[in-house]
């Protein structure tokens, strides 16, 4: 097994089930899984990842956890409202999933359920072709 470096620490489904409250979006299933292996930080072993993430949001209450960064992108912009932030890579740009409607909740994306990448320094949002599996570490 990979060491984990600055992961917070574990979260079950009832933190996830929080998370997913407070988002008003339900975390697709293959974030969900990952979240219960590592909350957030980056897989230790030296590789680069080959689509440039370097590493993941924690489930917390920081500014920089999955629902702090939602908050903060869904206030700098619409286009950025109802996608889940998962992701970094080393120049600060985000990786984002749709996220789909939590019932009784009024956000969420309508979308394809492709990965994006929010560039930060052009306020550009991009859609990319690969699954979010392929962003997530392999075990």
């Amino acid at each position: 097994m990979i060491p984990w470096h600055e992961g917070g620490p574990p979260v079950d489904d009832d933190a996830l089930r929080s998370v997913e409250l407070r988002l008003g979006m339900v975390l697709p299933a293959a974030l969900r899984d990952f979240y219960l292996r590592h909350n957030g930080g980056w897989a230790d072993d030296d590789e680069i990842h080959p689509l440039g993430v370097h590493g993941y949001f924690p489930i917390d209450d920081s500014d920089t956890s999955v629902v702090g960064m939602a908050i903060a992108l869904s206030a700098q912009s619409d286009r950025l409202a109802g996608s889940i932030p998962f992701a970094y890579d080393a120049g600060g740009n985000t990786y984002l999933v749709p996220g789909a409607l939590v019932p009784g909740t009024g956000s969420g994306a309508e979308s394809d359920g492709r990965v994006r990448v929010w560039l930060q320094d052009d306020d550009e949002v991009v859609l990319l072709d690969n699954a979010l599996e392929d962003f997530l570490p392999r075990e």
